[in-house]
Order: structure tokens, then C-alpha cells, then sequence
């Protein structure tokens, strides 16, 4: 990855996001309902979340801009 990556892709996005209200949902891991669980994956970014349905499927990834 070239160094101007980071600068044109990545800088804008956090920047922006560093300025929403966090709103937190537990305290890493929260079951929403019924074998619906939620999972903060801290350290990527600050919305990363991560949700278990049942026992086979996992989605992860940050909030849509």
C-alpha cells in the first residue's frame, strides 16, 4: 500500500467519524433479542461491530457512511 493511501481514503472517513455521538449498546457483548448477539470489535474503529445470528452466521463490519 502506498503511503498516500492512508491520506486520501482513510484520514476523511475517521475524521468524520470521530465527531458522531457514540451511543453504546453494551458492554462488548449484548444480546439484542433472541439469538441475536452483538460484539464491539474495538480497536479497528469506533462503530466496528460484529452479530452473531444463532449459531452459524457472524456479520461484521463498520457503519455505513
Amino acid at each position: 500500500m502506498s503511503a498516500s493511501f492512508p491520506d486520501k481514503h482513510c484520514r476523511a472517513y475517521h475524521r468524520e467519524r470521530s465527531q458522531l455521538e457514540i451511543e453504546t449498546i453494551g458492554d462488548g457483548e449484548t444480546s439484542i433479542m433472541n439469538s441475536v448477539v452483538s460484539y464491539h470489535l474495538a480497536g479497528h474503529s469506533p462503530d466496528a461491530l460484529a452479530f452473531l445470528l444463532g449459531e452459524e452466521v457472524l456479520l461484521a463490519g463498520d457503519t455505513p457512511s
